[in-house]
């Protein structure tokens, strides 16, 4: 079981990830961010040559500094990986295809790029399917939720949104256990941005066609976490158009809907 957080550019989303692993840590209670539940089933695995496998003996947050030494070995996990969800989600990567029918479709390389990025998170997620503990939580700050903004929200080649596409996806992607959902006003957004810089895929865009992506991006949301609610699956939501009061709650739910899921040890 994992919990996934979701919300557009701007809104939050990192900020209040951040302050439920710090709130984790407070309570020692054990919580793992994707890349480090990725770092720790490679390093679990690891039988390569003896200078990665003294590199997957530290610790998260220094190894992962060191990686790049030899990419060549885990770049064949992933592909492998790769290729082994696309066996597993035959439908959902069908629905992908046909999402990314749009991006290709455009006079630019975004296309590839949102297949690289899409490729390396559904790899690194049959990874962690494979080889993490029953007993480990996870919180993902990008999942399956919010990859519905890199499908649909950008230059998807249509002007509406493919509501039917967008349901196939919900009803064939790997379910979290609970999705937390920072919700902000697509201006206060663009505003939040326009002072600490702008995302990568929104920089080539003038101020309208900006508000017009954030916007587009909100009602992908919605529209994925209303079916979401109508498949039971738990919605928290923040409101982060002011300074919010919501944060505490929505960490003692978090905490306490992974300590209800894990298995009991024996």
């Amino acid at each position: 079981m994992h919990v996934e957080f979701c919300g557009i550019p701007g809104a939050g989303k990192t900020t209040y990830c951040s302050a439920l692993f710090a709130e984790a840590r407070r309570r020692e209670f054990h919580l793992l961010t994707f890349d480090e539940a990725v770092y720790g089933v490679i390093r679990k695995s690891s039988k390569s040559p003896f200078l990665e496998r003294l590199v997957h003996q530290l610790p998260y947050r220094v190894g992962r500094r060191f990686m790049d030494l030899a990419p060549t070995h885990n770049n064949r996990k992933l592909v492998a990986a790769f290729q082994r969800f696309v066996i597993q989600h035959p439908e959902l990567c069908e629905t992908i295809y046909l999402a990314q029918s749009g991006h290709a479709s455009q006079s630019t390389n975004m296309g590839l790029l949102v297949f690289l990025w899409l490729f390396e998170f559904l790899s690194k997620y049959q990874l962690v399917v494979e080889g993490r503990g029953p007993a480990d939580s996870m919180v993902i700050d990008e999942g399956f939720v919010q990859r519905i903004v890199t499908l649909f929200a950008y230059d998807a080649g249509e002007k509406n949104i493919p509501g039917t596409l967008i349901e196939d996806y919900v009803d064939r992607m790997p379910r979290p256990g609970a999705v937390v959902y920072v919700k902000a006003d697509p201006q206060l957004c663009y505003e939040r941005m326009e002072e600490r810089g702008f995302p990568f895929r929104l920089e080539k865009y003038d101020r309208e066609r900006r508000l017009d992506v954030l916007q587009r991006a909100s009602e992908c949301i919605d529209k994925v976490l209303s079916r979401l609610a109508r498949q039971s699956v738990e919605v928290m939501l923040i409101d982060n158009n002011a300074n919010s009061k919501d944060l505490r709650e929505m960490e003692a739910r978090v905490l306490e809907k992974l300590v209800s899921e894990r298995p009991s040890k024996r």
